[in-house]
Formats: C-alpha cells, structure tokens, sequence
C-alpha cells in the first residue's frame, strides 16, 4: 500500500494511525516519508484528527516531523 494511498473519506494511512494513538506506527509512517498535511476529503490533516480525539503524543509527532 502506497504512503499517499488514500481510502474512505480520504484518509491516509496517517490518518487511520493518528486515529487511533498509535504514535509509534505514525513515527514510522513519518520516517517512510508519509506526508503530516495531506487532508482528508473534509480538509482535516492527521494532526488536528489526533488532537481532536486526545492524543496528544501523536499530534506533538506530527505537528513537527522528523527527516532523516
């Protein structure tokens, strides 16, 4: 499955992971080159959904990725 492949209501791969707190999968899905900004068909990024459903830890990862 491609990083930029989207699924229902155009979720990324980051958006099902930030849905779910899963911050150590969301860190590899970073480091594989999965891009944070990518919205959703409703225009919301994987950063506001984790922060909106509380999980902070997430949303600190992909407010600021790391390359490399």
């Amino acid at each position: 499955l491609a990083l930029t492949a989207t699924g229902r209501n155009g979720w990324t791969l980051l958006h099902q992971d930030a849905s779910a707190g899963s911050a150590a999968t969301v860190a590899i899905l970073l480091e594989a080159g999965a891009d944070p900004k990518a919205a959703a068909d409703n225009g919301v990024p994987p950063r506001e959904l984790a922060e909106v459903l509380g999980w902070h830890d997430v949303a600190k990862l992909l407010a600021s990725p790391s390359k490399g």
